[in-house]
């Protein structure tokens, strides 16, 4: 799966924002998503992710430029059929991340 988003935001300003994106979204559904693990690389423009969600292993990347946002993820393959779903409420939160 992977989603590209733009931006008009500064590289610094979309780092800021997405920063804290993975603990927001554990705290929000907490009862659905465990163990987030995120590592930036040194310059801020790419973040590796994983998570368990409702029990599915879930792992991509973000990468950040002055202008555009990508998001980069691979499904389980029993959590394929959800793809449509998942792919509109990232679409969601970043519009309501960068808006």
């Amino acid at each position: 799966m992977k989603i590209k988003y733009s931006h008009s935001l500064s590289l610094h300003e979309a780092y800021r924002r997405v920063s804290n994106l993975l603990a927001e979204l554990q705290n929000k559904y907490s009862e659905y998503i465990s163990n987030p693990q995120i590592k930036w690389n040194a310059d801020n423009t790419k973040m590796d992710f994983s998570m368990e969600v409702k029990g599915f292993s879930v792992k991509g990347k973000i990468i950040l430029t002055d202008k555009l946002i990508t998001v980069e993820g691979e499904l389980p393959f029993l959590a394929r059929i959800f793809k449509g779903n998942i792919e509109s409420y990232i679409m969601e939160a970043l519009q309501a991340l960068f808006t």
